[in-house]
């Protein structure tokens, strides 16, 4: 994600310079006009802002190259909050920088080579220089979503194959990893509840599929968007099963304090609820002391 400032945020009118330029093409001028339009701290993504103009991604990031390296569009810092770093900062100019122009990283901006990540990405959410304590951790998450992958009844490779083959396939692997255990569990539910309601609903694929190039997580989350962590969505098998009315449930003779939902005492949303058989009532999760209470 990137955040844009406009300068021409109180009118739409074009720079003369801009239409005259003749260094630019006319799809990189079409794309300017395009970002002129948007108002002032507008945050964008690729791909929407490439279906909208009707680009395919790869070229919408040609043509933002070509406005950056002609001055017309300025990468300032990217924001960092707590230590995540988030969207960078672009402005779109008024009139075009010159050689001479200061700016903040006190060099010149067209002079230098673009990169790839460093334009709004889609996914991109981290530095790229991500330090090794950070990948430990990312690594641990991706761990995490491969055994619960497995319980859901996926194919699964050994954890390093896949976690090799993913950072090797995808270059924002980075800020996919915590939203694959989401995009699991809403797809679970999913299925869960077209089961109970005898439709069709295609099994689970094999890991490495689903982490393929169709990127198969990106029907149930948005990279980016703001998850809550109190989505609960237990895996149903052994004990577990789905009623008529779409509550996960145990029964009564098969619970002994504890649930294999797919979850660790850990990671459990707080208040997660499961129904007991019989018309036992519910037990709900306490996350301060690690127990199911019986309501």
């Amino acid at each position: 994600m990137a955040r844009i400032y406009n300068e021409l945020r109180n009118y739409q009118n074009i720079p003369r310079e801009l239409v005259f330029d003749k260094t630019l093409s006319d799809r990189a001028r079409f794309v300017y006009v395009f970002m002129a339009c948007k108002p002032d701290g507008w945050d964008f993504f690729l791909e929407p802002m490439s279906k909208d103009i009707g680009y395919s991604v790869d070229t919408l990031r040609k043509y933002l190259n070509e406005l950056v390296a002609s001055g017309w569009l300025v990468k300032g810092e990217q924001s960092n909050e707590h230590g995540i770093f988030g969207a960078v900062e672009y402005t779109l100019k008024a009139t075009k920088f010159t050689d001479t122009e200061n700016f903040r990283y006190g060099k010149n901006t067209a002079q230098e080579n673009i990169d790839n990540t460093s334009l709004p990405n889609t996914k991109e959410t981290y530095n790229k220089e991500i330090n090794k304590e950070e990948i430990k951790e990312l690594k641990e998450k991706f761990t995490n979503f491969v055994s619960l992958y497995k319980k859901s009844g996926g194919k699964v490779r050994g954890v390093d194959t896949e976690f090799e083959e993913f950072t090797k396939r995808h270059k924002d692997w980075k800020s996919i990893v915590p939203y694959l255990e989401i995009a699991l569990q809403r797809e679970t539910k999913a299925r869960n509840q077209a089961k109970a309601n005898k439709k069709f609903f295609p099994e689970i694929k094999n890991l490495r599929t689903y982490l393929g190039k169709q990127r198969a997580w990106e029907l149930y989350v948005t990279i980016g968007e703001d998850i809550k962590t109190d989505d609960y969505t237990p895996i149903c098998d052994g004990a577990l099963s789905w009623s008529d009315y779409l509550n996960c449930y145990v029964y009564v003779g098969m619970f002994y304090g504890h649930v294999s939902d797919g979850y660790t005492d850990e990671n459990r949303p707080n208040g997660a609820r499961i129904m007991l058989g019989n018309g036992g009532g519910f037990i709900t999760w306490d996350s301060e002391t690690k127990k199911w209470n019986k309501i």
